[in-house]
């Protein structure tokens, strides 16, 4: 059994529901906190404050003890190592994804990581009357998003560095459904779209993009975005080396340092397509 926090909250066997797996909705969110802070050890104090904020502390702990014995009576004794004053998730018994997903970022498989993340995490969870483990998942989910984003923008402007521009849109087309109001990632798309020529799939990622921000946003787009656009229309788009897919935080890490002169490298000549 794995436990599945990106796209929902569920309990899986294989990859199908565990349907012999009987457990509340706030038994998970217990396991989605322990698996979200795996790496060290998460006091009872801090699961009280975010699911039970509200409730007398004498209840709220026993109330947490009526989570353990019923996520050990379904799972096993071993699932949550219980410490003096904290508790720890066994990866080894309940495997999940989030865990799968930080550690393969931590070794640099990004990959590895982007096949984890199979949506929003916690999508469509929520605790009425625990408004702090609200907050807690809106920034795990902003966090993850990001981290997943960044993943995807890498391993595009890898496979544009290989030539491999119809991987690099598969790449960007995931980043830009995830964020799909970024100007910098639909910037990205589109350029990656002409270095394949379909200029025609460049305008309409443009196109989608400027009515999403205009419409959600009340606020006109990237004027980047807007500028290519129109190069696009005019039958010709100029298309920068494969290095200006990157995303913006790698160009930002190679920035140099206070103190140190910037030394800007000579412009290549672009690149003009023809657009049909």
């Amino acid at each position: 059994m794995r436990l599945r926090t990106f796209g929902g909250l569920t309990i899986t066997g294989g990859d199908e529901l565990a349907a012999d797996v009987r457990i509340q909705r706030r038994q998970l969110a217990v396991l989605a906190v322990l698996a979200a802070e795996s790496s060290a050890a998460v006091s009872r104090e801090r699961l009280l404050g975010l699911l039970w904020p509200d409730t007398e502390p004498g209840k709220a702990r026993h109330a947490l003890d009526q989570v353990l014995y019923a996520v050990r009576r379904v799972l096993g004794a071993a699932v949550v190592v219980s410490g003096p004053t904290s508790l720890q998730l066994d990866a080894l018994v309940l495997p999940s994804d989030v865990v799968d997903f930080e550690a393969a970022l931590a070794r640099g498989d990004l990959p590895g990581a982007v096949a984890a993340y199979a949506g929003p995490f916690l999508e469509g969870v929520s605790l009425a009357d625990a408004p702090e483990f609200e907050q807690w998942v809106d920034g795990r989910r902003a966090s993850y998003a990001n981290d997943f984003r960044q993943a995807l923008t890498r391993l595009a402007a890898a496979a544009s560095d290989a030539h491999d521009y119809a991987g690099a849109v598969a790449y960007l087309r995931r980043a830009a459904a995830s964020d799909p109001l970024s100007g910098a990632t639909t910037r990205a798309l589109m350029l990656a779209l002409a270095h394949t020529g379909d200029a025609s799939s460049a305008l309409d990622a443009g196109r989608v993009h400027t009515e999403r921000v205009r419409e959600q946003l009340h606020a006109e787009p990237d004027p980047a975005v807007l500028a290519l656009v129109n190069e696009l229309r005019a039958g010709t788009v100029r298309v920068p080396p494969a290095a200006q897919l990157r995303a913006p935080r790698d160009e930002a890490r190679t920035s140099p340092g206070p103190g140190t002169a910037a030394v800007a490298p000579e412009p290549p000549a672009p690149v003009l397509l023809p657009v049909p």
